[in-house]
């Protein structure tokens, strides 16, 4: 019984993967809007990760069983981890205060970065100079300068919510 039940989720694997390839296909040959297949994605997406925390405590259960932390199982090979340990520091006072003090600092830099961009700061007041390959600027407060932040990016998103 446990093999026919096996042999079917590789057929249904293989089905799946063969859906997900053909729909990729059909985006990129102009066949589908990527929107309706994004979003169709994103709910099943939504539905295999709520499957998986589902189905984790079990298969670490049985994954146990075996008594090896790592071992072969049919196709794969699993492996077994004990989570790592952390630290916990809240209502540590010093921790707090340094976690304060760097925030403070990084809004001096900060806000020195942004008096740069939008040309708050006297063109005296700054300089730039080229640091492992990338165009750094500075900024001077009191007499003393300081190298502003470097600001990037992140990956723009798209979100998808059911109505």
């Amino acid at each position: 019984m446990e093999n026919k039940n096996h042999l079917t989720l590789v057929a249904q694997k293989t089905a799946f993967n063969n859906l997900l390839d053909n729909l990729l296909s059909d985006v990129e040959n102009g066949e589908r809007n990527p929107l309706d297949v994004f979003t169709v994605i994103d709910d099943v997406e939504k539905k295999l990760n709520t499957l998986k925390k589902k189905l984790k405590s079990k298969a670490l259960d049985e994954a146990s069983l075996h008594g090896e932390k790592k071992f072969d199982w049919k196709s794969y090979m699993i492996e077994l981890r004990n989570g790592a340990s952390r630290f916990d520091f809240n209502g540590i006072k010093e921790i707090e205060e340094v976690k304060n003090e760097l925030k403070d600092r990084q809004e001096f830099f900060k806000s020195g970065y942004k008096s740069i961009e939008n040309g708050s700061i006297s063109k005296e007041n700054i300089k730039s100079e080229i640091i492992d390959g990338v165009n750094r600027y500075f900024f001077k407060v009191d007499g003393t300068w300081y190298l502003s932040p470097l600001k990037t990016y992140s990956e723009n998103t798209i979100i998808i919510k059911n109505k």
